[in-house]
């Protein structure tokens, strides 16, 4: 099959490249100081390929970051991210690749004043 009998059959495809649903929010909780947001994104299934023979599957990702500020424009921080620590596909070709597994960090942050 020439390469114009691949375009035609991808753009015959059952669906984009794409995720049909992609969801995601932030909720800020600030008390006394301490500032925690939480994000989190929810995927659909999507593919990895161009002729949908590769899915990925659907996805949740959990993540979240505490903040609580020092003097002199300084602040300490704690991120966690894929904090439910579940397993995702991000591609399919050549081999499968898994989404990052749980992480966290922790540090300083240094704000100037202007």
């Amino acid at each position: 099959m020439g390469a114009f009998g691949r375009v035609r059959r991808a753009r015959q495809s059952r669906e984009p490249p794409l995720e049909a649903h992609k969801d995601g929010g932030t909720v800020i909780v600030r008390d006394q100081g301490v500032v925690c947001p939480d994000m989190e994104c929810a995927e659909s299934n999507e593919f990895d390929d161009d002729q949908n023979l590769f899915p990925l599957g659907s996805a949740f990702v959990l993540s979240a970051t505490l903040s609580r500020p020092l003097p002199k424009g300084f602040d300490v921080f704690f991120q966690g991210e894929n904090l439910t620590n579940d397993e995702y596909f991000i591609a399919r070709t050549p081999t499968p690749n898994l989404g990052q597994p749980i992480q966290a960090r922790l540090g300083f942050r240094w704000h100037s004043r202007r």
